[in-house]
């Protein structure tokens, strides 16, 4: 037997692309229900029953930086990263911050007012003139926010007037807010269902292709002749058929049936076989025998036979058994003189030879 292992043959390309367009329903389902978990739990997390409606207040100062003594110049390279991170975060900050209004924040919430709290609730930048600073504090209580607010406010003019860094020489407070803002956290829900529907369109669709790049069955009949080296005659409709059978079946032959697959009832699929040949047919005998697997005493029909047709099943993921059947066959002397496809996908086909057909229709090359 000589053929390509199934291992090492190479891949259709076309075959693997139509059959993933046949799947195009299931992956577009997949990227619907990527789009719907993501999206659902994130709206579930952070709208829902996260915090999402939060409430701000939003102070501004203006900052006396002192001179340099070498330069003459003021000290106006300190950035929002500086406010943010180094001062406003500080220790010293946040200590200032709940000494100010510890007591206040236990009382309004019932819970002991924390630094890791303090921290995550104040925030300072610069955005346009670097002599003003705007301190923002954000939480999901309004009486909180407040306090928290004016907290940092006296915190922030202590700071200048302590004198401890030598690039400050005063801090004043030019806005400071009379109410908090209602502020909607940013809602990211469309953004998740996008990546929701990316990611179940890219596993969809390369689990697709593993499955039938994996895939041993048999979808058309080169795929089986040029993995296991034996001719095919086609299909039960092929137009080519009749021609195959007679070149390959002389008359008066003792022809046997065998599938490679119990589910096929040899005896079904002559009466189909004697219906497509019609005439051609006629001379022959024929004895249909059941699967190997499942009745071995078949082999010695087969012996006898002078010629044998394998019944294969299309898309059945049978390609081992095939092969096992041939191998068995071959330690038994028995020659496979020709495969039949069955059950074919007949809109499969029809798109794999398509463009040939258009070739031929348009007077190109047969």
């Amino acid at each position: 037997m000589q053929g390509c292992p199934y291992g090492k043959e190479p891949l259709d390309l076309k075959l693997l692309l139509l059959q993933m367009m046949k799947k195009i329903l299931v992956i577009l389902l997949a990227g619907v229900l990527g789009a719907l978990l993501c999206g659902g739990i994130y709206f579930l997390d952070k709208i829902a029953f996260g915090e999402g409606v939060a409430y701000e207040a939003v102070s501004i100062y203006y900052v006396d930086y002192g001179t340099d003594p070498l330069t003459n110049n003021e000290f106006t390279y300190i950035n929002g990263a500086t406010w943010n991170d180094v001062w406003v975060h500080s220790d010293e900050f946040v200590t200032s911050i709940l000494q100010k209004a510890g007591e206040e924040a236990a009382r309004l919430t019932g819970v002991p007012l924390t630094a890791d709290k303090v921290r995550e609730s104040v925030s300072a930048t610069l955005e346009t003139d670097l002599r003003m600073p705007i301190t923002t504090v954000r939480t999901e209580s309004p009486e909180l926010t407040m306090a928290l607010c004016r907290a940092l406010e006296e915190t922030m003019v202590e700071f200048g007037e302590s004198g401890e860094q030598k690039e400050i020489n005063g801090i004043r407070l030019v806005i400071s807010p009379k109410d908090v803002q209602k502020s909607v956290l940013d809602n990211r829900t469309g953004r998740a269902c996008i990546l929701g529907a990316v990611l179940g369109l890219f596993f969809a669709t390369v689990g697709l292709c593993l499955y039938y790049m994996l895939d041993d069955s048999i979808y058309v009949p080169e795929t089986f002749e040029y993995r296991y080296g034996v001719p095919m005659l086609g299909t039960l409709s092929a137009k080519e058929l009749k021609e195959n059978f007679s070149y390959l079946f002389s008359d008066k032959m003792r022809i046997a049936l065998v599938g490679t697959d119990e589910k096929t009832e040899p005896e079904e699929v002559l009466k189909d076989l004697r219906g497509a040949l019609g005439t051609r047919g006629e001379e022959r005998e024929y004895t249909p025998v059941g699967a190997i697997s499942r009745e071995p005493e078949g082999l010695e029909t087969l012996r006898k036979a002078d010629g044998v047709l394998l019944l294969i099943e299309a898309g059945a993921h049978d390609g081992k058994r095939i092969e096992h059947c041939l191998q068995l066959l071959r330690k038994q002397d028995i020659a496979v003189t020709a495969a039949l496809l069955l059950h074919e996908d007949k809109k499969l086909l029809k798109a794999y030879y398509l463009p040939g057909s258009f070739l031929r229709r348009k007077g190109g090359r047969p």
